[in-house]
């Protein structure tokens, strides 16, 4: 049966739409082996070959559905001049997009989409400022010339169809990608039920690929202990493959012209609101906001002493930089520890600011109650007092009061905050170059954070638009709503990655560190 020229021409549109899609997978799978020296090379054959496989199926999948929701549709207008138009815009914006996503993902370990919009523009920013100064022009030039070449490719494609569909069909361009695609499959869910790690590191590689589990994002961020699961077939967070980044920090300080008191208040009978309700009528001029501290009492205490999350404190008994009685020593200012647990100070570096005498001081107390009889004694009128009510749970929010030339309190703070306020605030330290810090100076302007993380040696914990994830040793996640404790939605994938990242941040590969 003969078609009629109209018949004809969107046949021959439909196919020019599969052949141009086709020819587009062959830059979109070089654009894609950037992802592959995004991070460490499986040290296997297996997990090379998978790479391979994987890329090339996952390429040809993104490729089609593409095709599917974008290019077909116009097709079916039957107007050739348009379509190939379109196609060439759809393939120069996609391919643009895939350099973009596979810089940032070198970046940061994670790929733009709709669950990270909010860090587009900061990230994008963050990529500008590591590269040189005409890096947008490029991208724009890249774009430009992009768009000039897929104009050319359409055209070649519509003018030249038969040669193109013959050339794909001689190398089996479909059966080969549908057969890594599916087989690439097959092999990861064996991967991930063994926990295979040369293969499951590469889970989320690609954009709109394998989701992450938690075993996975925990195997990616490099705090597990991979041996012990190997043996045991069990879970354990394990930092010994890193050390504490021991920067030394040039800075300077001024002698503080008053004390300061800092109060940790844990009560196991009272709850944080019957004790905030006590301080705020006892003195009004203390500003408050909620406070994030989900760790035990100990672990808490060293967060707040050291501006480190938890996970950090066998490391740093093993030897590491107390910045805070460094920046005490520099103003010869002392400290005073008063009623601290015996073993939280013996995991601490020395406070060797306890041994001076001075006008103004750090007093840090830790006071157990069980009625609010015992709080009003610690109440100050006058002078600069940071109060931090501990919660009774990780779920639950404590409460902090802080007295000083402050603007304003972000709605949560953490136990991280306390170290920078000391330092920046108090001390007024400018260092030469910037310090890694976990949390902010609550004496300026706090900005509200996203989300907050913190870790100890069984649980990670990141807050998230007022919804508590632990991630447990066990690779179990669990995931509530503060204070109601109802069940919740697990954030996206890209706020995990992104915290776990960011509690890494002053670790150092041990065995990077030794070849350099």
């Amino acid at each position: 049966m003969l078609l009629n020229p109209a018949s004809q021409q969107k046949s021959k549109l439909n196919s020019w739409g599969h052949w141009f899609t086709a020819s587009n997978t062959l830059p979109g799978l070089l654009l894609m082996s950037i992802y592959w020296w995004a991070q460490p090379l499986p040290d296997s054959l297996p997990g090379l070959v998978y790479m391979l496989a994987y890329t090339i199926g996952h390429a040809g999948f993104i490729f089609f559905v593409v095709n599917l929701l974008l290019l077909f549709p116009v097709t079916l207008l039957n107007k050739p001049s348009i379509a190939r138009f379109w196609g060439a815009f759809v393939a120069a914006t996609g391919l643009t997009l895939l350099l973009i996503d596979a810089l940032v993902y070198s970046v940061y370990a994670y790929h733009i989409n709709l669950s990270s919009f909010d860090y587009i523009a900061s990230d994008i920013q963050l990529l500008t400022d590591s590269l040189p100064a005409g890096f947008i022009v490029a991208l724009i030039l890249f774009y430009v010339a992009m768009l000039a070449v897929q104009l050319v490719l359409a055209n070649a494609v519509w003018r030249n169809l038969d040669k193109f569909r013959r050339f794909y069909i001689n190398i089996r361009a479909l059966p080969v990608a549908l057969v890594c695609f599916l087989s690439a499959h097959l092999v990861h869910i064996w991967a991930d039920l063994n926990f295979y790690q040369p293969i499951t590191q590469q889970d989320n590689m690609l954009p709109l690929s394998q989701p992450l589990t938690a075993k996975t994002i925990l195997s990616k961020s490099g705090l597990l202990d991979i041996d012990e699961y190997q043996q045991k077939k069990q879970f354990s967070f394990d930092v010994n493959s890193f050390a504490l980044s021991q920067n030394q920090q040039r800075f300077s300080c001024f002698a503080p012209d008053s004390s300061v008191e800092l109060l940790v208040i844990n009560s196991r009978e009272l709850s944080v609101d019957r004790m905030s309700q006590f301080i705020k009528i006892s003195d009004p001029a203390l500003a408050s906001t909620q406070y994030f501290a989900p760790n035990n009492l100990q672990d808490n205490l060293f967060e707040i002493l050291t501006g480190l999350p938890a996970i950090y404190r066998k490391d740093l008994n093993r030897g590491g930089d107390n910045l805070l009685d460094a920046a005490l020593l520099s103003t010869n200012t002392s400290a005073n520890l008063d009623s601290l647990p015996i073993e939280l100070l013996n995991s601490l570096p020395e406070f060797r600011s306890v041994d001076k005498i001075s006008g103004a001081r750090l007093q840090v107390s830790l006071l157990e109650v069980n009625n609010t009889a015992q709080i009003a004694p610690s109440l100050r009128s006058t002078g600069k007092q940071i109060i931090v009510l501990l919660p009774q749970s990780a779920s639950q929010y404590g409460q902090i009061f802080v007295r000083g030339e402050l603007v304003q309190l972000p709605p949560t703070a953490s136990n991280l905050d306390i170290m920078p306020t000391l330092i920046e605030g108090w001390l007024s330290c400018s260092f030469q170059q910037d310090y890694i810090k976990f949390g902010q100076n609550l004496f300026s302007v706090p900005k509200d954070p996203a989300w907050l993380v913190t870790a100890n040696e069984h649980n990670i914990y990141v807050l998230y638009q007022q919804t508590l994830t632990q991630i447990a040793s066990n690779a179990q996640v669990s995931s509530v709503k503060m204070q109601s404790e109802e069940t919740a939605e697990t954030p996206p994938n890209a706020i995990l990655v992104r915290a776990l990242n960011y509690l890494k941040r002053q670790l150092v590969n041990k065995q990077a560190n030794s070849r350099e």
